[in-house]
């Protein structure tokens, strides 16, 4: 769950029929997970799984925006779009040409932590689709040409994403919130960024970072698991181990007060969003609790903040809370859209309930609610093949795949007592960082504009 905070809509009545599964056994049992670290450190990771006649499969590269030098910013998304564009052997489609051709499913995704391409095929392609995923992950040569068109693609998606809302506060945020730290950098950099990358330093970023001791391989589904392992000894045989030039950054420094970006623009909405820094790896027990407290916040019509801000005063349209787990603290961000000229109620009502977990404890029955509607969440992401490939890979890119496996064991151990104390941790006085988004006819007053008192500590 903590791994891809996507917005899945689970409802009370959903909940309850799931319980009794969810319960009854971990969504990513260890009992059939096999690990094996190959001779040039490639981990390989395999859940042999009969129930449907596919296979899916990740590689799960540690090569992020974290990992970016400052004449690299947008490399690491630069190389993720690079891999498709390779040229096949004579005679042969694209990879992502030939995969959609047999019927299968490949995506990829850049994060701070690391990026990762996935593919689910039928049983029948299983060895044909391995080779494909192998040779595009070592074997990528970049020209200039497709760099330059890449580059080009980059920059619009670019702009799309900053033309909204959502992406322009959410680089805002990140931005606000880390002042030192590389997450503060948007994920694939700026057009600016992006337009600066010159050919030989993205080939060093590949080159640094594209080496089997710093990737796993994660495959779940119908396959023999000593022939994998032996099949991919054989085709990753001849790519090297290396050394890793590249030292990780410090931790930020620790946010005392409160920092604050506004913004106006021709927009249809008027729109707050809150961070507070939130536990990374290896910090375990405070993720699981930090999970929880996105669900006792955010959960859609069961959460506090949905309550107070969407049913009963109508000041908003909308609430959404995130928290990704990631390899060093990340945000726990509390976004909403307001509607008319609601957004000093909105603001005041979100720090009180942050407040209100600060001071209070929850009871045990709503702690008891949430870790239900938690372990079906849970249960719904990993429902698929492809999603535990996903729960298995993202820990392998931060941590160890074992962690999706024992997420539940831990996520059960929480108490009332550990939700206060990481609440008293996150939610300290003048910790957050806040960017407000108004439409130009909405924009108040000087005077109307004051800070809100921070949450108490």
């Amino acid at each position: 769950m903590s791994s891809r905070k996507v917005a899945t809509v689970i409802g009370l009545v959903v909940a309850v029929v799931w319980s009794a599964a969810a319960q009854a056994a971990p969504v990513v049992g260890g009992d059939n997970v096999k690990l094996k670290v190959l001779d040039n450190g490639l981990r390989v990771v395999v859940k042999e799984e009969r129930t449907w006649p596919v296979v899916a499969m990740g590689m799960y590269i540690k090569a992020g925006s974290l990992h970016e030098a400052d004449d690299q910013v947008g490399a690491a998304h630069l190389v993720e779009h690079l891999l498709f564009e390779a040229e096949p052997a004579e005679g042969e489609a694209k990879v992502a040409g030939y995969i959609e051709g047999i019927g299968g499913r490949m995506v990829a995704y850049t994060g701070r932590d690391f990026t990762h391409v996935d593919i689910t095929v039928a049983n029948s392609y299983v060895e044909t689709a391995l080779e494909r995923l192998v040779r595009t992950v070592f074997e990528a040569e970049f020209e200039e040409a497709a760099v330059v068109h890449e580059q080009q693609v980059v920059c619009r998606e670019i702009r799309d994403t900053t033309e909204g809302a959502s992406g322009t506060m959410a680089f805002a945020l990140w931005d606000l919130a880390f002042e030192n730290h590389p997450y503060g950098r948007p994920i694939g950099g700026t057009v600016q960024d992006v337009r600066k990358l010159t050919v030989a330093r993205v080939r060093d970023f590949y080159n640094t970072f594209y080496v089997p001791n710093n990737m796993s391989l994660v495959v779940v589904g119908g396959v023999d698991t000593d022939w994998l392992f032996s099949r991919v000894q054989q085709l990753v045989a001849n790519y090297k181990a290396k050394t890793i030039d590249w030292t990780e950054p410090a931790r930020e420094t620790a946010q005392s007060k409160v920092r604050k970006h506004i913004t106006t623009r021709d927009s249809e909405i008027t729109a707050v969003a809150y961070a507070w820094h939130a536990p990374g790896m290896p910090d375990k027990a405070n993720i699981c609790a930090t999970d929880l407290i996105y669900i006792i916040l955010g959960q859609k019509n069961t959460g506090r903040l949905h309550k107070v801000l969407v049913e009963e005063n109508q000041w908003a349209s909308n609430v959404n809370i995130t928290y990704l787990t990631q390899q060093h603290p990340g945000l726990l961000v509390i976004r909403a859209a307001v509607l008319e000229k609601n957004e000093l109620a909105v603001r005041k009502a979100i720090l009180e309930q942050v407040e209100r977990l600060v001071n209070e404890k929850v009871t045990e029955q709503e702690l008891a609610r949430a870790k239900l509607l938690l372990r079906t969440e849970y249960a719904f992401g990993n429902e698929s093949y492809a999603g535990q490939v996903m729960s298995m890979g993202f820990y392998e890119g931060i941590d160890t795949y074992e962690f999706a496996i024992e997420y539940i064991d831990r996520v059960n151990l929480v108490t009332v007592d550990d939700i206060q104390a990481v609440a008293r941790n996150m939610f300290q006085a003048g910790s957050y960082s806040l960017v407000i988004l108004r439409r130009e006819k909405d924009a108040p007053p000087a005077q109307e504009v004051k800070l809100l008192c921070p949450a108490a500590s």
